[in-house]
């Protein structure tokens, strides 16, 4: 299953996650999934990755219900093929840097360590 879902990934340009309910959606763990195989993304302002996309340049965060916003991004990236790498790279490398299990597991084995003196 696993599989399946990242070659969809991959088989996309752009991945989208147009949420309305910010109770429904939460984070966005599957936005971070795409962006792990180097696609931009297009997410509503109440995910929780939204702001990480907005500041890294990692796609773009549009309004909830917001269909004029949402068909001018992706148009916008559709005509812009240098922008989606470069959106994509960019994705990748902070899902990499900061989203690793790893990285997690680094983060709280260090707040443990600190918590026992």
């Amino acid at each position: 299953h696993n599989q399946q879902v990242v070659r969809y990934y991959n088989l996309c340009d752009i991945f989208v996650l147009p949420s309305v309910s910010s109770t429904q959606e939460g984070f966005g763990l599957v936005a971070l999934e795409a962006m792990a195989c180097r696609r931009p993304v297009i997410v509503t302002n109440i995910v929780g990755v939204a702001k990480e996309v907005k500041v890294n340049n990692l796609g773009v965060v549009v309004e909830p219900k917001n269909v004029e916003q949402l068909s001018k991004a992706l148009e916008d990236l559709f005509l812009d093929k240098n922008k989606l790498k470069d959106m994509g790279a960019n994705a990748y490398n902070l899902v990499k840097d900061k989203y690793t299990w790893v990285r997690h597991v680094d983060i709280v084995e260090g707040e443990y360590l600190k918590a026992v003196g």
